[in-house]
């Protein structure tokens, strides 16, 4: 094989020199004797196609990016698998959704293009919104470790109330149930999603909750409160 290519070098001089009216000198022109050993990544393993040429890097390999986080997929195909990708296109905001971390391995996929999350949070369409624990929500388009989650707008107070469910963080997720024998959820006077009173039946207890620029942190304790509240009267009146 290095003998054809020192031969294909050589014909190839040659044949620059009796073709001096030629506009390109012949070691700008592209040939297959010219040697490219520049490899576009280190350590390509699982994710990546090693085999495949960056035309526009110059290098060989490209990243296996998820269906998911490609904006504009091939029209081919058809049963959603990922694509390979240049560097290049992998920068490119019209090919890649920003939504998408193409430096995190998806490893049951074998692809880049992990969902970007923030703790309980996560990006869709570009906006951080919150992941619901499983079952809250009617209709969701994102489905996550820890939840689902949909773009915005998200979930009122209201709708939450129905299912006797309070917009508070939930371990790993958004959603806390109150359940209705026990708490009334009362939204008028609320801010956001958040409800405007708690009222705890059976005893004493009318927590002002929704006050505009309360955070959720601050939020989330006056529930725990609330609930030990509960549980402390209900054990002064119901004996075991």
């Amino acid at each position: 094989m290095k003998t054809a290519s020192a031969i294909c070098c050589l014909l190839s001089a040659v044949y620059a020199q009796s073709a001096r009216a030629a506009l390109t000198d012949w070691w700008d022109m592209p040939t297959i004797c010219r040697q490219e050993t520049a490899t576009c990544y280190h350590n390509m393993g699982a994710g990546y196609e090693a085999t495949e040429w960056d035309i526009t890097g110059n290098c060989w390999g490209m990243k296996q990016i998820c269906y998911d986080a490609l904006k504009s997929p091939s029209p081919d195909n058809k049963f959603k698998d990922s694509e390979a990708k240049s560097k290049k296109d992998i920068k490119d905001p019209g090919v890649i959704s920003a939504d998408f971390d193409t430096d995190t391995l998806v490893v049951s996929d074998g692809c880049f293009g992990q969902r970007k999350t923030a703790g309980n949070m996560t990006y869709i369409e570009g906006k951080l919104v919150e992941v619901w624990c499983p079952g809250i929500l009617d209709g969701f388009t994102v489905e996550l470790p820890n939840g689902e989650a949909r773009p915005n707008p998200q979930p009122t107070c209201a709708d939450l109330a129905k299912d006797n469910i309070v917009a508070l963080p939930n371990g790993d997720c958004w959603g806390k149930e109150f359940p209705s024998d026990e708490y009334e959820i009362v939204c008028e006077g609320g801010s956001g999603n958040l409800p405007g009173h708690i009222i705890v039946k059976n005893g004493s207890e009318d927590i002002t909750f929704g006050k505009s620029g309360m955070s959720f942190a601050g939020a989330s304790t006056i529930f725990d409160d609330m609930q030990r509240a509960a549980a402390a009267k209900k054990s002064q009146h119901f004996k075991k």
